[in-house]
């Protein structure tokens, strides 16, 4: 009896091309992925792969498994429930149907600007909004006649995660700006909320002058979700390290003063 591969059963809407993605040094140290065991972290590396620009694909497991592994025999479902939560997110959308998100997907992938944003809803059941909204406007013109009328214009609307985001943060410019970025970096709402609650806490994001507070725009761009937090002092959340750094050495500005005495 000849066993033919699950992948040439597939239905025509899951047989999309899948995505090429970066694979960093440091994934084979991770000791939490090496303890689920060999065939779990080359199946999680291949979801990258299935997933959309967003890091989301239905959750399907014999779907997955004839996508990823058509050749094996190995219980996919295990290995989706061992991924779960720590790597993965399931979750169910409003009308009942079942998703995977890849935890901290847009923080590890670069996707081609090209590729085709999320039609997907997230796990906290926000789905990404690309288009803009026609919006029919009344007035009145000159001229004779009733003077009444109406035209169309187009309104941004703006995702229900970026809102969330843009709340959150302490400068509030350039939204439709911001708006792009957030679209092609794609970056993960809640490591957003808390890199910036984090920031704003140590002073990084100094809300004492807010002059100087990067735009949103350019903090999406940077990426600056993935700095690292450092202890502030002074009542300006100026690095202490910094102001150790820029003390005058002893007698510096004495001697600068007698030279300028001499003159």
């Amino acid at each position: 009896m000849v066993t033919l591969p699950l992948y040439l059963f597939l239905r025509k809407e899951d047989t999309a091309t899948p995505r090429i993605r970066n694979i960093k040094p440091e994934f084979f140290f991770d000791p939490e992925l090496a303890a689920i065991g060999t065939i779990a972290q080359l199946f999680f590396i291949g979801l990258w792969c299935q997933a959309d620009k967003a890091g989301r694909m239905k959750d399907e497991s014999l779907v997955l498994k004839a996508k990823i592994f058509p050749y094996k025999d190995i219980d996919t479902e295990k290995i989706i429930s061992e991924l779960t939560p720590k790597f993965l997110t399931r979750y169910t959308s409003k009308d009942g149907k079942k998703y995977i998100q890849i935890n901290t997907f847009s923080t590890h992938q670069r996707p081609h600007h090209t590729e085709q944003e999320s039609i997907l809803p997230s796990p906290t059941g926000k789905q990404r909004c690309n288009v803009r909204s026609t919006t029919t406007y009344k007035g009145e013109g000159k001229g004779d006649g009733d003077r009444k009328g109406e035209g169309k214009g187009k309104a941004c609307v703006y995702s229900e995660e970026f809102e969330t985001f843009y709340q959150a943060y302490p400068r509030k410019v350039e939204k439709s700006e911001a708006f792009k970025a957030w679209q092609k970096h794609t970056p993960d709402l809640q490591v957003c909320l808390k890199a910036v609650a984090a920031q704003i806490a140590s002073g990084q994001l100094n809300t004492v002058e807010p002059k100087f507070i990067l735009y949103p725009e350019r903090w999406i761009k940077r990426e600056k979700w993935n700095d690292e937090i450092i202890k502030q002092g002074g009542s300006h959340g100026i690095s202490k390290k910094i102001v150790g750094e820029a003390t005058p050495e002893p007698g510096k500005y004495a001697k600068r003063e007698t030279i300028i005495k001499g003159d």
